[in-house]
């Protein structure tokens, strides 16, 4: 860090932080804040492998005026007093929803913007229906897919779907999302559907206005649904550099089977720029007028490094 007494100088440095952080690297732009109660804390980012980038909070000293970061041993803690906030009705940024109101939670995002006319939360209460808007031969340029990000070190996510009302040639289900991702997959072909656990690699065009020039897909395994409603799990762990996704599914919600391979998630900054997302999709490869009904999101986490 500079310190000056003028913007013209002359100039002080001092290194105010020093720490391995857990073995990454990619720390970047961040600020000094301080609390209602006068607490001093420094707030930066970092690259954490496949979770993308994310804050990191730590305490701040004042010393000789210089701000030192981190703990009286000038390391980032992993665990703080959690801060005060203004009120008791602030959420987190990521959480299950049961779909049961009628506006869609903040929790979400859409991977593209959102055709309103094709997704409701009052057609059917307490459901979220995806209706298929345009054909798409790939979840890249599916219309409608919503996404929430994971959260390290390990998080999980389950959906519940109702396939009922899919049409020959569409594809609906529940992805670890990103540049390379892992997804679960139901397909109708005529009047049968399989579930299927597969890899999608995006390559794009270079220079300014990247375009989709093909996706990779390789099926893992697949096996044939004959039910109407599957649930479908992605259980994600980001400990140590691993940043793994696993895909399992059931028909009870009592009894997983794992399906597929575990899939190695990246952040990869010259494709996506983005943290790995679990991802909700339903799109039509034929034609248009099916959809997908969505039950629950139901999310954890866990803390554990082991």
């Amino acid at each position: 860090m500079l310190s000056g007494g003028s913007y013209y100088g002359p100039y002080e440095k001092k290194v105010i932080l020093e720490n391995d952080f857990d073995g990454y690297g990619g720390v970047g732009q961040g600020a000094i804040i301080d609390s209602e109660e006068g607490d001093w804390y420094g707030l930066i980012f970092q690259d954490r492998g496949a979770i993308g980038r994310v804050p990191t909070l730590m305490p701040c000293r004042w010393i000789d005026g210089w701000p030192m970061l981190g703990d009286e041993n000038g390391h980032v803690p992993l665990t703080m007093q959690k801060m005060t906030y203004p009120s008791e009705n602030v959420k987190g940024i990521l959480g299950s929803d049961e779909f049961d109101n009628e506006k869609l939670s903040l929790y979400w995002q859409w991977n593209h913007n959102p055709i309103d006319d094709r997704w409701t939360l009052t057609e059917r209460p307490g459901f979220l229906r995806l209706k298929t808007s345009r054909l798409a031969d790939n979840l890249y340029l599916a219309p409608n897919t919503i996404t929430q990000r994971m959260e390290g070190p390990k998080c999980e996510a389950t959906i519940s779907m109702d396939v009922s009302k899919m049409k020959d040639g569409d594809v609906a289900g529940f992805s670890a999302f990103n540049g390379h991702s892992g997804l679960l997959s139901v397909i109708k072909e005529g009047k049968k559907k399989r579930l299927v656990m597969s890899t999608n690699v995006v390559n794009f065009s270079e220079g300014p206005g990247k375009k989709i020039e093909g996706i990779d897909v390789e099926e893992k395994a697949e096996v044939a649904l004959n039910k109407e409603v599957v649930y479908l799990r992605i259980v994600a762990d980001f400990t140590s550099h691993k940043d793994t996704a696993s895909f399992y599914y059931s028909l009870d919600n009592a009894n997983w089977k794992k399906l597929g391979t575990d899939v190695k998630m990246r952040f990869d900054y010259t494709r996506l720029f983005m943290g790995s997302k679990f991802a909700i999709y339903n799109y039509a490869t034929k034609s248009l007028g099916g959809s997908v009904d969505i039950d629950f999101f139901h999310f954890t986490k866990s803390n554990s490094q082991d």
